[in-house]
């Protein structure tokens, strides 16, 4: 197979993301998402934010769970007391540039000040108003790929550095 024929692959699911149906992130336990390799993007009031790719395992429902954090999708309730588990940390994908765009700065572990755990609280809040969209991929290497496409097409505000 040339080189050709999986960036085209690439390049066409990068346009179907454009277009794929948008779901609000807290009807999470509503949503059928796909457990296979592929693309997904977050929008908030109209406005393309971040896309990601999603290559592991669980492809993009396992992608998404850990981006939105969905047990206790509505409980906002963290304090220095009752933190975060270590599985919520700073990375560059959406929790990162909310923290950035709302609170100046992405707050690290340990979260054991007050105002950067309401920081932390106050972020999963805002992406669970957002919603997403996704696509799945053949294989992870053009889900990679399509993420690129994507990327370069949507030119969504956030871009993982």
């Amino acid at each position: 197979m040339s080189v050709e024929a999986p960036v085209n692959v690439a390049k066409e699911i990068a346009e179907a993301l454009k277009d794929a149906e948008e779901y609000p992130v807290r009807d999470w336990d509503a949503l059928k998402i796909a457990k296979e390799p592929g693309i997904y993007m977050f929008c908030e009031g109209g406005r393309q934010l971040y896309v990601g790719s999603a290559t592991g395992q669980a492809g993009i429902e396992g992608r998404l769970r850990r981006q939105v954090r969905p047990k206790g999708i509505e409980d906002y309730s963290w304090t220095p007391e009752n933190p975060p588990p270590k599985g919520v940390r700073d990375a560059r994908n959406l929790l990162f540039h909310v923290l950035v765009d709302d609170y100046g700065r992405a707050p690290k572990p340990p979260w054991e000040n007050a105002e950067d755990i309401t920081a932390l609280n106050n972020a999963f809040k805002r992406i669970h108003g957002m919603a997403v969209r996704w696509v799945k991929c053949p294989d992870k290497d053009t889900a990679i790929r399509a993420e690129h496409c994507a990327i370069c097409l949507l030119q969504p505000e956030y871009v993982a550095k």
